[in-house]
């Protein structure tokens, strides 16, 4: 998470993160889904997830707490 946060600036108003010199905007799943943090998985350092999707020849960043299984789609 540390490590990431250094990778992560603000443009525009928006947070876009910056991998091997490419910038990726962020979403965050948390507003997306408006889930509330009932503060019931607390930890003491939390990880934090960037999954780097594409879709309509757009690249995003994806923030999520936890990724329980990964698969490529075509």
């Amino acid at each position: 998470s540390e490590s990431l946060l250094k990778n992560v600036e603000t443009m525009f108003g928006f947070s876009v993160f910056n991998r091997k010199g490419k910038k990726y905007p962020l979403l965050y799943m948390k507003q997306i889904l408006r889930y509330e943090d009932t503060g019931e998985m607390l930890e003491e350092n939390p990880i934090v997830n960037v999954v780097i999707l594409e879709s309509g020849g757009f690249r995003f960043g994806l923030v999520a707490d936890k990724v329980q299984d990964m698969e490529e789609a075509v």
